[in-house]
């Protein structure tokens, strides 16, 4: 009996031994490629924050079947943006200072003069929206192409920015007329140009040949640059409000909208950009989206799981359906951004 014993504890012992050393072989790849593995080596990064909890988590994902997390003891963090020389920032939304994420997922702070209310850094340009007070933010511009630096004082609020070879053009609200304004900035000279006011409720900008495109509310505010008339295009009755603006390689012209569901559409218009031509429900949840190279992507809380859970689609522009879903981790934060890599950047 003991001789039995041994022998079948030698063969359970063989056994087990052989399986840690398969586990081993296979899995040390996997384990390998994520300790090596750089952030920008990722297709998609989310960014998981809260005001309050000190639990700032990155996660990045190839497939949205496998993720990497990276967690950060910082907080108030709503916002990421690739910067100009490859790296993460993170502003703070409500204190004097941003977070620097490097390519090997380490994390540095720096203190700047007021909180961003925006930031757009590209290789040729840097604009930076800094609430300075209540009633004054500072707009400050490193024009990298005409090789001119130069701060503009705004009413607040600054809301957000977009440009071209000749102009920037910034979005505010001025919470003293309360109305919301463009203000035009010719690049050349770095001087204030022309100011007008809009429609409310505008989000987003897309400068398309010598118009200026507005997502507001009820119309799509359409400014004509050169001679400062504006025209509105009526939004479908199915559009609670319309957010991001996106020009493909086609010269189509796509409007993401929400219904009154809480779903995500798009609006594509005419050749001629004066009317609605197409109007698609996508019957995707709506929390944030981003256009890029042909595709939409959309973040979205997901309603049937907890309320921090987040699901994220990509949906193709040429043919208008959707490419892939997955569901993002449940953590003990909320998903607040995303990025959608592109390698060529790198």
């Amino acid at each position: 009996m003991k001789s039995f014993l041994s022998l079948k504890s030698l063969i359970v012992t063989m056994l087990i031994g052989c399986s840690i050393i398969f586990t081993y072989i296979t899995l040390t790849p996997l384990l390998m490629k994520a300790q090596t593995l750089t952030i920008f080596d990722n297709k998609y990064l989310f960014l998981y924050s809260n005001p309050f909890k000190n639990n700032t988590y990155i996660i990045s994902t190839d497939d949205g079947r496998s993720f990497h997390k990276t967690t950060y003891d910082i907080n108030d963090t709503p916002s990421l943006i690739r910067n100009h020389n490859n790296e993460l920032i993170l502003p703070a939304e409500h204190i004097s200072k941003k977070y620097i994420v490097k390519d090997d997922y380490s994390i540095s702070e720096q203190s700047q003069e007021a909180p961003y209310s925006f930031l757009i850094d590209l290789q040729d340009i840097l604009i930076e929206g800094l609430n300075v007070s209540y009633a004054e933010n500072l707009l400050r511009v490193n024009d990298r192409k005409m090789n001119k630096t130069y701060k503009i004082k705004l009413p607040a609020y600054l809301a957000n920015a977009t440009y071209d070879q000749n102009n920037i053009y910034v979005l505010n609200y001025n919470t003293t007329t309360e109305k919301n304004e463009i203000h035009i900035i010719n690049r050349t000279t770095g001087t204030l140009t022309h100011s007008y006011i809009i429609s409310e409720g505008a989000t987003e900008m897309l400068v398309v040949n010598d118009y200026l495109f507005l997502s507001t509310d009820n119309s799509l505010t359409k400014l004509d640059i050169r001679s400062g008339k504006i025209e509105y295009i009526k939004y479908p009755s199915n559009v609670a409000f319309a957010d991001t603006l996106y020009l493909d390689q086609n010269n189509d012209l796509f409007v993401c909208f929400v219904d009154f569901s809480g779903n995500a559409g798009l609006l594509i218009l005419n050749k001629n950009y004066n009317s609605i031509d197409k109007n698609i429900n996508l019957n995707l949840g709506y929390m944030k989206s981003k256009f890029e190279k042909n595709k939409l992507y959309i973040l979205s809380q997901m309603k049937d799981h907890t309320e921090d859970g987040a699901k994220f689609a990509v949906v193709d522009l040429r043919s208008l359906k959707i490419e892939q879903t997955f569901q993002l981790p449940v953590l003990d934060t909320k998903v607040q951004d995303f990025l959608v890599l592109d390698e060529t950047q790198t």
